[in-house]
């Protein structure tokens, strides 16, 4: 047909010679939208089947993935089951914790048959070990997997000690493996590692894991790092990845002179990553390191641990200022705004905070502003400078400053590397205990981690989310915030009792990027007042 031909010759680059006083109409979704609104169904598969073909030819060099590209068609109901597991490779961490729980969901879903299928199918097609790991981890969100212990072994090909390790906890693994030998590889003394191809793939991947075998090759004195590099190389070569340049993915928001910080999960980390387990593997089993030593640096393989990737947002804190966004003759806020967010703050009728970290203005291309409030007691009521306080509080001098937070910056008891985002802004937890019975407990609810004397609440951390981006400037936060809150009457009872001099802190950071400026360093405020 003519329109075939023609379409055709639109759609292929470089294959339409067109006179100066010609012009070609391009087919695109749009004319397909329209035929099909049109009632012309048949027409618009036959123009879709066109450019399809088309662009199968243009993009038939490229080594594009079975998992990606697929012989026969997929039927429109497995459409967004494919699109869901294909969007938990996307490599922003938020997102794939956000998918996670959406593969969880699904598999949960007694009607969704084909869906865990699928997963099954997409687990045996996992390359890297520590892919296997991070399809494995969703399962722990399930309630009772839906799948036997021949299902979820015959899909694994590449298994590691974190991966046994998931399968044992899941009650779909019943011993341990007897042979270790498969779970690492035996390199000739005569190898020598490309060094330099490792770290240009290894740019921006946390140094945590190369440091780990670095220290465990001082300790036991054995030669790990350069088998580490050798193990990333052949896991390397059994699926080439692509080096990821942060940049390319946020150059609408940032130029290159920018200094930036991300939330990438990428496969070059996975690589490095399953190199990293397999090291591990090779330690314990060929050089007799403890198994208790291995297992414990194995978790940090773990993608997320039991409260970040369990909890939904909250609201941000009551009170809490939101500015919108600053053109570029607007002022900055100052002294008299941070004051005034202060005091909002502690009007509060029902909660007062005793650590916040967040957001207040996200506008990577334009002004950006992070609060940090923390409510501390002051055994001097002399002391009067927010700023020296910070700054005893940053460098644990506070204690014999006589200066007390009421919650602390902590850890939570697991956590996995997609969950690192929370902890840069803050998991805190209470200083005090108060309760009517000598027993302390943690409660995680849907959207909160509350802390109990007895059955006296004494607070609640929480975290909530401003306009997710996994790129931020390094002089800001990222788009999440943290708090950590107790009740109003809480507080004034605490406050009675203990009779001290308490005060809520604030400093104010802004980050100022409106006429291009790239360099400038950030603006930073503080605050005091008495509660």
């Amino acid at each position: 047909m003519h329109w075939e031909n023609l379409l055709r010759d639109t759609m292929a680059p470089g294959s339409s010679r067109l006179q100066r006083d010609e012009n070609i109409v391009v087919p695109s979704t749009q004319l397909v939208t329209y035929l099909v609104s049109a009632g012309q169904i048949a027409l618009a598969a036959e123009i879709t089947e066109t450019m399809v073909t088309s662009l199968e030819g243009d993009i038939a060099h490229l080594p594009l993935s079975k998992l990606y590209w697929y012989d026969d068609p997929v039927s429109n109901q497995n459409i967004p089951f494919h699109l869901t597991l294909l969007h938990f490779k996307w490599p922003d961490r938020y997102a794939r914790l956000l998918t996670a729980k959406q593969i969880a969901a699904l598999l949960q879903d007694d009607s969704n048959i084909e869906f865990r299928a699928l997963y099954l199918h997409y687990l045996n097609q996992q390359p890297y070990e520590a892919d296997i790991v991070d399809f494995l981890s969703v399962l722990l969100l399930v309630e009772t997997p839906p799948f036997t212990e021949e299902e979820v072994t015959k899909a694994i090909q590449y298994p590691s000690l974190i991966s046994d390790a998931l399968l044992k906890s899941l009650d779909l693994m019943d011993e341990d493996r007897d042979d270790l030998s498969t779970l690492y590889s035996i390199f000739s003394d005569n190898l020598t590692p490309n060094k330099a191809k490792y770290d240009k793939y290894a740019n921006g991947v946390p140094l945590r894991f190369i440091g780990i075998i670095q220290e465990l090759e001082q300790e036991h004195n054995v030669p790990l790092e350069k088998h580490f590099l050798l193990e990333w190389e052949k896991v390397w070569e059994r699926r080439p990845c692509y080096m990821f340049d942060p940049y390319d993915f946020c150059g609408d928001q940032f130029y290159r002179q920018d200094r930036i910080q991300i939330s990438f999960s990428w496969r070059a980390e996975t690589s490095i990553v399953s190199a990293f387990l397999r090291t591990l593997a090779y330690a314990m089993h060929k050089h007799s390191i403890p198994s208790e030593v291995c297992y414990s640096y194995a978790q940090e393989a773990l993608p997320f641990g039991s409260i970040a990737v369990n909890l939904s947002p909250s609201d941000p804190p009551y009170s809490w200022p939101v500015l919108g966004n600053l053109s570029k003759d607007d002022s900055l806020p100052g002294q008299n705004e941070l004051e005034r967010y202060l005091a909002d703050l502690a009007a509060s009728p029902n909660e007062i905070l005793l650590h916040a970290n967040g957001p207040i203005l996200r506008n990577h291309t334009g002004v950006c502003i992070d609060l940090k409030v923390i409510l501390i007691l002051l055994q001097s009521s002399e002391i009067d400078d927010p700023k020296m306080i910070f700054d005893s509080i940053h460098h644990v001098r506070n204690s014999e400053q006589g200066i007390f937070p009421l919650a602390k910056w902590s850890w939570p008891s697991s956590f996995g590397r997609w969950e690192t985002d929370w902890l840069s802004r803050g998991y805190f937890r209470p200083t005090y205990s108060v309760g009517n019975l000598p027993i302390n407990t943690v409660n995680q609810s849907e959207s909160s981690v509350e802390y109990f004397g007895g059955s006296i609440s004494n607070g609640a951390w929480r975290y909530w989310v401003n306009q997710w981006y996994p790129v931020h400037h390094r002089d800001a936060g990222n788009s999440l915030g943290t708090y950590f809150s107790v009740s109003k009457d809480f507080f004034e009872e605490f406050k009675r009792q203990t009779d001290g001099n308490y005060f809520l802190i604030a400093e104010m950071t802004c980050v100022d990027r409106r006429d291009f400026a790239h360099a400038s360093e950030p603006i930073k405020t503080f605050a005091i007042l008495p509660v």
